[in-house]
């Protein structure tokens, strides 16, 4: 069996329960529906594999040597060569059967993490897929001695020949294994009252607002078409409920590094992300090397199952809050050349929660700086000088925890963004400094009564126009206006 989840998703935990159980640790399960369904706990030989502890080729071949021998010590093997690992683990599943009686339950954590990690360098990819084959021969040529063959990772290598050749079956996207990893809305009620309380305690929320906010952030994981369950991630959720604070843990924990590797055009394509069309054949079967950098942002967690257009396409988005935070985080700096950019995005933050336009301005004038001229200027995808610096401004709202809105259509004309935020909802214009700059921009929301759609929210209305240098280069003014 296969089972792909995202990174920091609990399948590590899983692969604990499943050994705990196949070692027969009766006690560990006492109060669990387990205890009424298993009657025997046959206590079965357990071969671990962890191969997030094996980078590089020769970390992976240290960290099997090094576990090997561990086996080999705990099950009396003498005669070994060293070199020879996909023979001595045979030689190791052999022995575990023959003194103990019983089959033997191998489990493979992070299956995948040397594969991505070397995904770079041809050679050395290569003469992984290789080893890995040597090693994981034994699982269909000993099938006999194998009671159990259980492999988690976050993405699919179909070069390795696993799930075809050795008839490993994919639960990653059977409905009864959607929630498999993760937490439910269900579970997170029953089971976590306690923390929920105190968070809502120390930060004066009811606990109404305590599982809103904890939802929006953490939140919106489907992982099957036929069981469209919500799944909160569970190291977010977690730490969010030990800490009482709502942060974005999960991006704090490291896995940026891998989007540039199977990701292009993050920055460009970052606003389309809340809708994705892909084929549901390509995305259940197929793997990274595919080219497809959907895929990876799926397998990762940056994107999710959102809904179908048909049978045959899925449609993917962004999960919560707090991954749509990650992924703007690591665009703004693509955009501007910046790595200092996180400031600035506080700053505009704080601003727009207050309503502060000049603050706006300010901050927006830095963040966007030169980006439409010297990064989007050659870019297909945007004809007219006012799209690029509507795609780049509302990046810098997104990333700043507005939702955004563009070219929002009305009865007597197209509003450039609606930008809803905490406190307020802003209505923005831009005009170039050719077409009569901030005050034509603001007269415009005025005279076609922009802003009257959205003054039956509770959140006041703010009318900011934009001045745009006719070459691209930056922000130059700005006008507002409050109903």
């Amino acid at each position: 069996n296969y089972l792909s989840r995202p990174r920091r998703f609990g399948k590590s935990i899983l692969v604990d329960t499943l050994a705990c159980y196949f070692e027969g640790k009766k006690e560990l399960f006492d109060g669990l529906k387990i205890m009424d369904l298993e009657q025997d706990w046959t206590q079965y030989p357990v071969i671990r594999f962890d191969m997030s502890k094996a980078g590089g080729l020769d970390d992976m071949r240290g960290y099997l040597d090094s576990l090997f021998f561990d086996y080999e010590e705990q099950y009396g093997i003498v005669a070994r060569d060293v070199s020879l690992l996909g023979l001595r683990f045979e030689k190791i599943l052999h022995t575990a059967y023959q003194k103990t009686g019983q089959q033997v339950a191998v489990l493979v954590d992070e299956y995948d993490y040397p594969l991505i990690h070397s995904y770079n360098n041809k050679e050395e990819h290569e003469k992984i897929v290789s080893l890995y084959r040597s090693i994981f021969n034994q699982l269909k040529s000993e099938g006999k001695y194998i009671k159990c063959a259980f492999l988690t990772g976050i993405t699919r290598f179909s070069n390795l020949s696993l799930f075809s050749a050795y008839n490993l079956t994919n639960l990653s996207f059977m409905p009864e294994y959607a929630a498999v990893c993760g937490i439910t809305q269900e579970e997170l009620e029953h089971l976590f009252s306690p923390e929920l309380e105190r968070m809502g305690k120390e930060n004066g929320w009811m606990k109404e607002e305590t599982l809103q906010r904890l939802k929006y952030n953490y939140d919106g994981y489907h992982f099957s078409d036929k069981n469209m369950v919500d799944v909160y991630n569970p190291y977010s959720l977690v730490k969010a409920l030990s800490t009482s604070a709502i942060r974005s843990y999960w991006i704090e924990s490291g896995g940026n590094s891998l989007l540039s590797t199977f990701v292009t055009n993050l920055a460009e394509d970052i606003l389309d992300y809340q809708s994705i069309s892909i084929s549901t054949d390509e995305l259940t079967s197929s793997d990274v090397a595919s080219g497809n950098p959907y895929l990876f942002l799926y397998q990762s967690g940056y994107l999710t199952i959102k809904g179908f257009e048909d049978e045959e396409t899925t449609i993917l988005t962004i999960p919560n809050r707090e991954v749509e935070g990650a992924l703007f985080r690591i665009v703004i700096p693509l955009l501007n050349g910046r790595m200092d950019s996180s400031t600035g995005i506080s700053c505009l933050r704080t601003a727009l929660k207050k309503g502060e336009c000049r603050e706006i301005f300010m901050q927006l004038r830095s963040l966007v700086k030169d980006v439409p001229y010297s990064k989007l200027r050659h870019s297909e995808r945007f004809m007219f000088m006012e799209e690029k610096y509507r795609f780049v401004i509302s990046v810098m709202l997104m990333g700043s925890g507005c939702e955004v809105i563009q070219e929002y259509a009305m009865e007597d004309g197209v509003v450039d963004i609606v930008a809803k935020c905490t406190n307020y909802i802003y209505v923005i214009e831009f005009k170039l400094k050719k077409y009569g700059g901030a005050k034509a921009g603001i007269a415009q929301i005025d005279e076609k009564n922009y802003t009257l759609p959205f003054e039956r929210d509770e959140r006041p209305v703010i009318a900011l126009a934009f001045e745009l240098d006719d070459d691209g280069k930056g922000i130059l003014a700005y006008e507002s206006k409050r109903p």
